[in-house]
């Protein structure tokens, strides 16, 4: 789901001595159609293709280090496999420029990676918890994986099902068949009733702070199916639960490792965070990213 950059580790000093290929590569043609040093039949034919392919090399090796000094070290396969995405740090830059934050501050903090460590801290507390994919919940106690339909979350939200066996068979799907062990399973598992004791900022916690019920969001910002949460739940959630004072959502970073954009975009949410918008740059990251899926 990445891209792999291969560096060839060429000394760029190579470029001043090696031959141009506008000199090299005619001096080649004219002494085989003269049958000269390379001599002729069979071993002037071996040797011709010897020579081009090694020509075909050079020139090869010579403009892709060319490439890499006009592009600031990056090969052209780098840049054509972001040539379409702005779901990185020059995007999410330009997003904090968007929300009119302090640019300079906020292009240092992001630069100089000051969240990094407070986002692993995070991806460690929900890993220990038994967090293995995003996006996942904990309302109440009581877990919900994945980007279930809103009617799930208002289910468990209302107190419509509230044993383990009753949210695991909503998700699931009714069955004859007796209750699987969920302590068994790898990772929390849906209507497991967990104990969260992360902290979560102030800052990260949307909604009333005595709302009656707290969501736990464990979140990625590159991950597609967290985006379609916050496309279809979230803003529902906000609407009819949030704003009347009867939920509050803590948001806790897990960014999955094979997401290369997602720890710098959590990085760059706490940087906002810096500057009072957490929550806004939460909702421009997750914009930016399904922009980008339309792409």
């Amino acid at each position: 789901m990445s891209d792999i950059i291969v560096d060839k580790n060429v000394d760029d000093s190579a470029l001043t001595s090696s031959p141009s290929p506008s000199v090299q590569a005619p001096t080649i043609a004219p002494k085989m159609a003269r049958g000269g040093f390379m001599g002729s039949g069979v071993a002037g034919t071996f040797l011709f293709l010897l020579a081009f392919f090694m020509v075909s090399y050079s020139l090869g090796v010579v403009t892709e280090r060319n490439n890499k000094l006009t592009t600031g070290g990056v090969t052209q396969q780098t840049v054509a496999g972001t040539a379409n995405s702005t779901f990185n740090i020059i995007g999410f830059k330009k997003l904090a420029a968007d929300l009119k934050l302090d640019t300079k501050k906020f292009d240092a903090c992001v630069d100089s990676k000051k969240y990094a460590d407070a986002t692993k801290a995070d991806l460690n507390a929900s890993v220990a918890l038994g967090v293995q994919g995003t996006p996942s919940f904990v309302i109440n106690g009581t877990v919900l994986v994945g980007a279930q339909p809103y009617e799930n979350f208002v289910k468990v939200i209302e107190g419509q099902v509230k044993t383990t066996e009753e949210v695991y068979r909503m998700v699931n799907g009714p069955s004859t068949s007796p209750m699987p062990d969920l302590k068994a399973q790898p990772g929390i598992q849906d209507g497991e009733k967990v104990d969260v004791k992360i902290n979560v900022d102030d800052a990260r916690i949307k909604g009333d702070k005595n709302a009656p019920v707290t969501m736990y969001e464990f979140s990625d910002f590159e991950c597609p199916f967290c985006g379609s949460f916050y496309r279809d739940t979230y803003k529902q959630l906000v609407d009819n639960y949030v704003s009347k004072g009867k939920l509050k959502i803590a948001f806790v970073d897990h960014p999955l490792s094979f997401h290369p954009q997602a720890e710098p975009a959590a990085e760059a949410a706490r940087c906002a965070q810096e500057q009072g918008k957490f929550w806004e740059m939460h909702e421009k990251l997750f914009d930016l990213q399904l922009a980008n899926a339309k792409k």
